[in-house]
């Protein structure tokens, strides 16, 4: 009875063992990330996996984000953008973000961005530039202050993934230009 009983402990410390590994397995396995680079297809990208697609996809993403706001949205909006940029852009526009916040509150103003096309994108080093035209259209308040055709050049950098950014993507640097 003993030994019938000491072999039934050790048969469940086995499974325990082994259900316990297993999930310990699941919550250190990086999860992949499923994103809509566009309407006729999507895409699922391993973490620590950098393709053109998700780096484009990412961008598309962030650049929208950023670009839409209005006065009751703005500090959220800024607030999200900022913790996917790389410390070195972080700290070269953080006093110029401040100033737009208040100049944003102060006179009402908000933007809408739309993109033209799909982005082009070349890989250059441990990153990539994305080249995003579109049109961005500012308002003070209700009435329309100007309207312009833009191209933004966006520089991302690999890093590893995080829970707050499963891309494992970071602004490095962003250039916006008017079009002609």
């Amino acid at each position: 009875m003993n030994q019938r009983l000491l072999f039934i402990c050790f048969g469940l410390s086995l499974a325990c063992v082994v259900l316990a590994c297993s999930l310990v397995y699941l919550a250190v396995k990086p999860k992949p990330i499923y994103y809509l680079p566009s309407s006729w297809q999507a895409g699922i990208a391993l973490p620590a996996s950098s393709s053109l697609g998700i780096a484009s996809a990412f961008v598309a993403s962030w650049l929208l984000d950023w670009s839409n706001f209005n006065p009751a949205t703005a500090t959220d909006v800024y607030t999200r953008a900022q913790r996917i940029m790389s410390p070195y852009l972080l700290s070269r526009t953080r006093s110029r973000l401040s100033k737009d916040l208040e100049e944003i509150k102060r006179n009402d103003i908000s933007s809408l961005f739309t993109i033209a096309r799909d982005p082009d994108i070349v890989k250059v080093g441990k990153g990539f530039k994305v080249m995003v035209k579109g049109k961005k259209v500012l308002f003070m308040g209700k009435e329309m202050v100007k309207e312009q055709d833009l191209t933004f050049n966006v520089e991302v950098i690999a890093v590893g993934p995080t829970e707050i950014n499963p891309f494992g993507l970071l602004i490095a640097s962003i250039e916006q230009e008017q079009n002609q």
